[in-house]
C-alpha cells in the first residue's frame, strides 16, 4: 500500500466485512450485477472502488433512501462500494 495516495489507504482501512451497518443496508451481497442500497439517510452518490483502491465508477443521482444500481457491465470480482463516507465489500459475480 505504500504507493497508494493517502485517500486510498483511508477507504481501506475504513472497509469492514459486514453488508449491514448503523442507517444503511446493500443487498444481495454476493450480487450478479444488481444491488439495492437502503438508508436511514438520504444520499445522492456513490462510489465504487475495485479491489486495488481505483474507482471504477460513480454514480450520482437526485437524493434518496432507497437505490437499486446495476453494474452488470463490471468484470467479476471484489468491489469496495461508499456510501455516506463508509466502505464496505460487495462481491460481484456472473
Amino acid at each position: 500500500y505504500s504507493s497508494m495516495p493517502n485517500s486510498l489507504l483511508n477507504i481501506f482501512a475504513s472497509t469492514h466485512n459486514p453488508t449491514s451497518r448503523t442507517g444503511f443496508q446493500v443487498y444481495p451481497n454476493p450480487s450478479f450485477g444488481q444491488i439495492t442500497i437502503d438508508s436511514d439517510e438520504a444520499f445522492d452518490n456513490v462510489i465504487l472502488f475495485n479491489n486495488i483502491g481505483r474507482e471504477v465508477r460513480t454514480e450520482k443521482f437526485k437524493s434518496t433512501n432507497k437505490i437499486t444500481i446495476n453494474f452488470s457491465g463490471l468484470c467479476p470480482g471484489l468491489y469496495y462500494l461508499r456510501v455516506h463516507d463508509e466502505t464496505i465489500k460487495i462481491l460481484i459475480e456472473l
